[in-house]
């Protein structure tokens, strides 16, 4: 069951790559110097307007920024409906079915705009299929997180869980960022930078559109899953009459509090807000990174842009290195005191990508020094979080006789998309000032770490994971 499950993270981690970290790589390329004795040229044709147009914000700032707000506007939409769905194939998984191949697809499409040089047309047909992407990602994503809460039928279990869904959204990463290497491949085959690129991408989207499909068709949903007034392992056939309605006993707890009534419950969780807030400002810095990493790489580096992908390739297997001691560090010491020191490694990595210079002495050794504090992070705050989510989900249904597993992951998630939605609204103006810019956002990262530390402090852990406050 668990490595149906987790295969599903890797699909979705894999599917969301490109429009998350790669907007400003295609849409704001890096320049490469040209023949000798040539001025540098862009690595792809400009699609959209690159300069400032608004305060010093960019299209691609933007329009991504607007894409992950409507994104997180539909996540507890979503939620919603996964909580109160009762489709006999089960209430989260009819969503993967649905969600995933569309998903996939314009995961792909957002990067083939089909109107040359038109930048108006484009700018529109960037619009239109970021939109959708984000529309198919939470409809699968959603359910697919709320999911971990009712599969794991105690704290240890959503913790085993959580990390394997979290070496599997790592691997997913780790397989799109290959797309610089992947990318030099195909261009020394004879295919131009933005063809190669482009069929690197849709190879990737292929992959993960068969991953996404792999527990959409073969969890059993009903055998696994434990909800309120629920036994672990029955169907769901005794709650529905001939008719397909709920039989009377169970129609009760069926009753649809409203979406918003929903949300307030959750945010009224006072543990739950300071943990959200250290979230956010966790997912503006890890955004800068996956972001910038091609800008990181050449200009504060010094290399050629495919050493990001064996940047970002040793990052994550040094990740899975960290995920067992993680793991019983956590079971030892308590899930907040490792996030805190997790706070405070991926601050001192940025610390470092701030301070490098091309050519300087100290480079390698403090290349592999913040590599090994951002792995150390990276692995921490990719298990933590979500088993944090899952304890309060399921604290909330055992006192409350209400399953809100899906409200509280859909909310965990909008908060992520606002601090990704925030850092790609951000980070490509960095990009207007040249190195400089890029130094700046790094110097910025480190500061969003350290208020996510103080934030965190905030948070309070009992000895079983299950202090969650006060429901109203």
């Amino acid at each position: 069951m668990m490595a149906i499950y987790a295969t599903g993270q890797f699909g979705w981690s894999l599917a969301s790559y490109g429009v998350l970290n790669l907007l400003a790589y295609f849409f704001m390329p890096l320049r490469e110097a040209g023949e000798e004795g040539a001025a540098s040229v862009a690595l792809f044709p400009p699609f959209v307007f690159q300069g400032s147009i608004l305060a010093g914000l960019t299209v691609i700032g933007l329009i991504g920024f607007g894409g992950r707000i409507f994104d997180a506007i539909t996540d507890p939409l979503v939620a919603h409906w996964s909580d109160r769905s009762r489709s006999r194939l089960g209430r989260r998984r009819v969503f993967l079915l649905v969600g995933a191949l569309p998903f996939a697809f314009f995961s792909a499409a957002v990067f083939f705009p089909p109107f040359g040089d038109a930048f108006e047309a484009n700018t529109g047909w960037l619009v239109l299929s970021m939109t959708l992407f984000y529309f198919f990602m939470t409809l699968y994503v959603v359910p697919y997180n709320a999911l971990m809460a009712e599969l794991g039928h105690s704290a240890r279990e959503r913790l085993h869980l959580a990390t394997a869904t979290s070496v599997t959204w790592a691997l997913g990463f780790a397989v799109g960022s290959q797309v610089y290497v992947l990318q030099g491949v195909f261009e020394q085959q004879g295919l131009t930078a933005l063809a190669a690129f482009q069929r690197s991408l849709l190879l990737f989207t292929g992959i993960a559109a068969l991953a996404m499909l792999v527990p959409a068709l073969f969890l059993d949903e009903h055998r696994y899953t434990r909800r309120p007034g629920y036994t672990p392992g029955a169907s769901d056939e005794g709650l529905h009459n001939a008719g397909g309605a709920l039989r009377p006993e169970r129609e009760a707890a069926a009753t649809d509090p409203g979406v918003y009534t929903a949300l307030r419950k959750v945010w009224s969780n006072r543990n739950f807000r300071w943990f959200a807030l250290s979230d956010f400002l966790y997912w503006l810095a890890l955004t800068f990174i996956q972001m910038g990493v091609a800008y990181y790489v050449v200009t504060l580096m010094g290399r050629d842009k495919s050493y990001a992908s064996a940047f970002m390739l040793l990052v994550f297997v040094l990740s899975f290195v960290c995920y067992v001691p993680v793991n019983l560090a956590a079971q030892r010491w308590g899930k907040r005191r490792v996030l805190l020191a997790a706070f405070l490694a991926f601050g001192g990595a940025f610390a470092l990508t701030a301070s490098l210079a091309p050519g300087a002495a100290y480079a390698g050794p403090a290349i592999v020094l913040l590599q090994g504090m951002a792995a150390v992070a990276l692995a921490a705050f990719g298990i933590l979080p979500n088993a944090i989510v899952g304890d309060l989900a399921d604290a909330h249904s055992r006192q409350a006789g209400e399953s809100m597993a899906g409200m509280y992951f859909a909310v965990r998630t909008l908060i992520m998309k606002l601090g990704t939605s925030a850092a790609m609204l951000i980070f490509p103006t960095f990009l207007l000032w040249d190195a400089a810019g890029i130094r700046a956002s790094a110097v910025a990262a480190l500061v969003f770490c350290l208020a996510g530390f103080l934030a965190f402090q905030r948070f309070r852990e009992t000895a079983d994971a299950q202090d969650v406050g006060n429901f109203n």
